[in-house]
């Protein structure tokens, strides 16, 4: 019998969790803009999220290049909390970039020999299915920019998880 490691359980559940949300996000996002400060929420919570993860890596990274990597990356997180014009949007940064650290450490702990790339494009096409999914829904649309949006999201996840990596060794990551 096969035996699936955590993170293969971790990675397919969240992916059902965004699957399962597309439909009712849509009416929850309106009536959240209607009723609350929305963007503001949104950006409170990411900055929330950004910082928590921050301070998850800030607490593991030893080597002092680490810390430019990480300010950088940061940087970027940031700037995308200001392109991207719609809040909800802004949650793609999140969904994505947790299910491709999901995948890559699924990946990696079944000895995967490019468990970035892997993780990369099984998290890209997820993004893209779930844009085909919303093209089936009454209430939401396909849209390239997502695609696009959430394959950029995977690969930001997957910047963190490789400035870990590279500070901490491969073997870390693994267990």
């Amino acid at each position: 019998m096969l035996k699936m490691n955590n993170y293969w359980l971790l990675a397919f559940v969240w992916l059902g969790l965004i699957y399962s949300t597309l439909y009712i996000v849509r009416p929850i996002c309106s009536f959240l803009k209607e009723n609350t400060p929305f963007s503001l929420l949104i950006n409170l919570l990411l900055g929330l999220a950004f910082a928590g993860m921050t301070a998850v890596i800030l607490k593991a990274v030893r080597k002092p290049g680490s810390y430019a990597r990480l300010a950088l990356a940061l940087s970027v997180y940031t700037a995308s909390l200001f392109v991207i014009a719609h809040p909800e949007e802004k949650l793609h940064l999140v969904e994505y970039g947790l299910l491709a650290f999901f995948l890559f450490r699924a990946l990696t702990q079944d000895g995967a020999r490019q468990p970035y790339l892997q993780a990369w494009v099984l998290a890209s096409i997820a993004g893209w299915l779930d844009e085909g999914i919303q093209h089936i829904l009454p209430n939401r649309y396909y849209q390239n920019t997502d695609v696009l949006l959430n394959a950029f999201s995977a690969g930001m996840g997957l910047v963190m998880v490789h400035i870990l990596d590279r500070d901490q060794g491969k073997a870390k990551l693994a267990n």
